[in-house]
């Protein structure tokens, strides 16, 4: 989201262009991530709550029957900059994706990222990698987070499952 401040007089006009970004963070042990200090989950209705769906963009539905909501503005995650999306199916949540902005193309492993060891650093949890472009955080109760690198385009996610209920 861009904010735009401006000021006039009869003399000159002045703009000036401020990127707004917003904080995830993640309670490894819970399960339980937050945007902007707001916690993401579903309301008693069954929607995503209401402080979470103001931050995002309209509800997509996808071919699965899951709706996918995406955070409008740019986030922050592990000092890493990309975006959010947010899926729930049957009015439960089931993840939380960060699509990274950095592209960096790796030699041979998922583990050479600075942003995987970076984020597994700081969670307190092991990387585990069976195949060069996948890698996992160990022990999570909660359900699974699952790093991917895409080779072609360089490209990093982190997609966080929560188990059911």
């Amino acid at each position: 989201m861009r904010t735009v401040m401006s000021v006039e007089s009869p003399a000159f006009t002045m703009r000036r262009v401020v990127d707004m970004t917003l904080a995830i963070r993640v309670d490894w042990q819970g399960g339980v991530v937050h945007a902007d200090r707001m916690r993401i989950e579903v309301d008693d209705d069954g929607r995503l709550s209401e402080s979470v769906r103001r931050l995002c963009s309209p509800m997509q539905e996808l071919e699965n029957g899951a709706v996918r909501y995406r955070i409008s503005q740019k986030i922050i995650f592990g000092g890493h900059a990309g975006e959010c999306l947010i899926d729930m199916v049957e009015a439960r949540l089931t993840s939380v994706m960060i699509l990274f902005d950095t592209i960096r193309f790796l030699d041979a492993s998922i583990t050479e990222s600075k942003i995987v060891r970076s984020i597994a650093k700081s969670s307190g949890l092991a990387v585990v990698s069976a195949h060069p472009t996948e890698a996992r955080l160990e022990s999570c109760s909660w359900g699974v987070a699952e790093f991917r690198y895409g080779p072609r385009q360089g490209d990093l996610s982190l997609e966080m499952r929560f188990r059911g209920d």
